[in-house]
């Protein structure tokens, strides 16, 4: 069974977008994103931030008119993270020019490392504190989150049915539960990697259900751990 941990073997990769910024507002950001994370949005003052970042005021109001502005950023460059891994039709029909059923699916399974990993995990923990006082991370998680990645995934697994690669099930249900259980993760894991676990997204049980997913996928049977 191919595991979630070996996507860089897929033949196919999609370029990752570099997010680059001025260094001094790159700095603001990293620090926000930082003080959000650990002590929560509401609790956290501009002032704050620029003396953590060692600037002072003015400047970071050049870069940033509000600390609803930062906020709004933050979730805008977390979604554009997440957004790589999600297929579109088009990326589908292109993927299986190489890609088997298997290495295609596990295309939907995000994994980011580094830098990348640290900012993720954060912004997750921002996401979910957000989500139920603030309408646009309330807006990213539903609609963008929810529903584009179920989109998505529902998308592939359709193609892949028809093409007649995979057996055909009920692909609502199954995305549905895929989208939910990515969700689940990232919330759970953002927890660990405030208590001090930096591992991303390999922990033994994202990869084994995972699995479970993809195997149901091209196997057509529904695994007992997934009811």
């Amino acid at each position: 069974m191919l595991e979630l941990n070996k996507r860089s073997e897929c033949k196919t990769e999609r370029k990752p977008e570099v997010i680059q910024m001025p260094k001094t507002k790159g700095n603001i950001f990293d620090t926000a994103v930082e003080m959000f994370a650990e002590r929560g949005y509401d609790n956290v003052s501009m002032r704050e931030i620029t003396r953590m970042a060692g600037i002072n005021e003015s400047t970071a109001y050049y870069y940033y008119n509000s600390k609803e502005s930062l906020l709004d950023e933050i979730l805008s460059v977390y979604w554009k993270m997440l957004a790589r891994y999600l297929i579109t039709k088009e990326e589908v029909e292109l993927y299986l020019e190489t890609d088997t059923p298997r290495e295609l699916l596990v295309r939907l399974f995000p994994s980011f490392q580094g830098e990348e990993a640290v900012f993720m995990q954060r912004a997750n923990r921002i996401v979910c504190m957000q989500q139920y006082t603030n309408p646009r991370a309330r807006d990213l998680v539903m609609d963008q989150l929810i529903n584009k990645t179920t989109e998505s995934i529902k998308d592939t697994l359709d193609i892949l049915i028809e093409r007649g690669l995979i057996p055909a099930f009920d692909t609502d249900s199954i995305s549905f539960v895929w989208c939910n259980f990515l969700f689940a993760q990232s919330v759970k894991h953002a927890n660990q990697f405030l208590n001090g676990d930096s591992e991303q997204l390999k922990i033994s049980s994202f990869v084994a259900y995972g699995n479970a997913l993809i195997d149901m996928a091209v196997t057509g049977r529904l695994p007992g751990a997934i009811l």
